[in-house]
């Protein structure tokens, strides 16, 4: 129960908008990705992600006017503005705030390449190549009149498409945005201190927060920029149900099981005294570097778990 509990918190931390990004990185590209959205459009897009045979595919559609932004997609229904996010959960919608969170920053590893000239939708387009080193790591098709991305592609490390996502329809006039709902609930997401299990630095991300699980446990937030990813730990318990059937993939060595949604991947095992989800949009080459410095997935010593079944 307390896993599921974790895997309810993600849903609802993981919705919440990125900030600005700081210029720590390449300079094109940190004000590209930074000054992408125009202040007002509508757009419905599809979005598919792939990996091995795991494959999944939702529509979308997003708003933006005024500084806020509206998304109905494959995480719900949520509403942003700079400072907070109210997202629907049934009938009823709630607000998520943080406390304290820190700036991003955008990793140095990436390059923005030239920009080529293309078409999309009968619109004359841009088309970028966002560099890991020296391989192609994001392409994006970037409407020339209005800056929205109509294409994006993640790739992962042999070059594969792992993620896209594609407007279908875009329209920047007479832009209309829904009434703000009154949130039911405040959610104050609480930061608390690190844990020595859940290192400063994961495969070139950098520990942004660490906060305060929903049911317990520690939530600890990575990003190099681009992409971000949270692991939840907590006290060893059963697997949950959607992660019973899941596909199993291995790394160094190892068995992970695995879930894989149109925007982000669910990573679930024990070690032997606490349990870990991974979730995040990070391509899976970025994902089983940073399980390689994660506590390992195990088994409890045959005493502790026969003085558990004895004992309870």
């Amino acid at each position: 129960m307390r896993a599921w509990r974790i895997l309810v918190a993600a849903a609802v931390l993981l919705v919440v908008p990125v900030p600005a990004f700081a210029h720590a990185g390449d300079d094109r590209l940190a004000d590209h990705l930074e000054g992408s959205a125009p202040d007002e459009f509508h757009g419905s897009g599809v979005v598919v992600c792939t990996w091995g045979t795991d494959a999944a595919t939702a529509t979308y559609d997003v708003t933006r006017r005024d500084g806020m932004t509206m998304t109905s997609g494959p995480t719900g229904e949520f509403m942003a503005t700079a400072a907070q996010t109210v997202m629907r959960a049934g009938d009823e919608w709630y607000a998520v705030d943080f406390a304290d969170r820190s700036p991003w920053s955008l990793s140095t590893r990436y390059r923005l390449g030239p920009p080529e000239a293309t078409m999309h939708m009968g619109r004359a387009a841009d088309l970028y190549v966002v560099f890991d080193g020296d391989l192609p790591r994001v392409r994006l098709v970037v409407d020339r009149a209005t800056t929205v991305p109509l294409v994006t592609e993640v790739l992962d490390g042999e070059g594969r498409v792992f993620r896209m996502a594609a407007l279908i329809d875009l329209d920047e006039s007479d832009v209309a945005m829904p009434a703000a709902p009154e949130p039911a609930r405040m959610h104050m997401v609480v930061s608390t201190d690190p844990v020595a299990s859940l290192p400063e630095s994961l495969a070139g991300y950098r520990r942004m927060d660490t906060y305060m699980a929903a049911g317990g446990g520690v939530q600890a937030y990575y990003s190099d920029g681009l992409f971000s990813f949270s692991v939840f730990e907590a006290g060893r318990g059963a697997t949950p149900e959607v992660f019973r059937s899941a596909t199993a993939f291995g790394a160094s060595g190892t068995w992970y099981r695995r879930v894989v949604t149109p925007d982000r991947v669910w990573v679930h095992w024990n070690a032997p005294d606490r349990s870990y989800v991974l979730v995040g949009d990070l391509p899976p080459d970025h994902l089983i570097a940073a399980l390689e410095d994660l506590p390992q997935p195990g088994q409890r010593a045959l005493l502790i778990r026969m003085w558990r079944r004895l004992f309870g």
